[in-house]
């Protein structure tokens, strides 16, 4: 694709670095590609560092990597967040990314909130208060598959996770610091499968249980 929509300008013969793969579609920035894509749309991203994005409303979504690219947390709903993940989207990939702290504090690589459904997979995130962060606590549970990640220096790998239902985490390794953790259980998750997870061993904690239900 080379038409472009969005802030900015560039030679219409180069490359778009952001790509709505289905619509044929170029842009210069991740959000507008989201905030316009449909449902099903694949949305690529070309090597680079770019601010975090959120996504809306939006059904069977994937937003993938071509090459490395690394994603700057900013500040979304007053949180600091890579990727926000709102109620009612459902069906979400995000594949292939890198997220890293860069000297913010209290970040989150991934951030899904009540009723949402998504995937985490390929990706990589380093210094981090939390890597993939889930909590279904207000209006619906989340969805939350978590794979063939890798998770180094942050206070938890997969955290949050309460009212998480299925909570499908595998594949993935964790290099997590004293006072950290890999995986945080938290109350009211369920359809839990945690398997073929790597724990260094220099991790902390490798599961930490904070429910007080009955895992399912």
């Amino acid at each position: 694709p080379n038409f472009f929509t969005g802030t900015g300008s560039l030679n219409v013969t180069a490359s778009p670095p952001v790509s709505n793969l289905t619509q044929q579609i170029g842009y210069l920035t991740i959000q507008p590609a989201i905030n316009a894509a449909s449902n099903g749309d694949v949305i690529e991203v070309a090597a680079g560092t770019y601010d975090g994005f959120r996504v809306t409303g939006k059904t069977d979504l994937t937003v993938q990597a071509s090459g490395v690219v690394t994603i700057t947390p900013v500040n979304i709903s007053g949180e600091t967040a890579g990727v926000y993940v709102d109620p009612g989207t459902t069906g979400l990939i995000i594949d292939g990314f890198s997220f890293d702290r860069t000297g913010l504090t209290n970040s989150r690589g991934v951030i899904g909130r009540d009723g949402s459904g998504y995937e985490v997979k390929n990706s990589s995130f380093a210094n981090l208060a939390t890597g993939v962060y889930a909590n279904g606590t207000g209006s619906g549970n989340v969805s939350l598959t978590v794979k063939n990640s890798t998770f180094t220096n942050c206070s938890a790998g997969v955290g949050g996770t309460e009212a998480t239902n299925p909570a499908i985490i595998t594949g993935n390794t964790f290099t997590i610091p004293t006072n950290g953790e890999g995986v945080g259980l938290g109350t009211g998750v369920g359809g839990l499968t945690l398997n073929d997870n790597s724990f260094l061993p220099n991790t902390a904690v490798a599961i930490a249980n904070y429910t007080i239900s009955t895992l399912s």
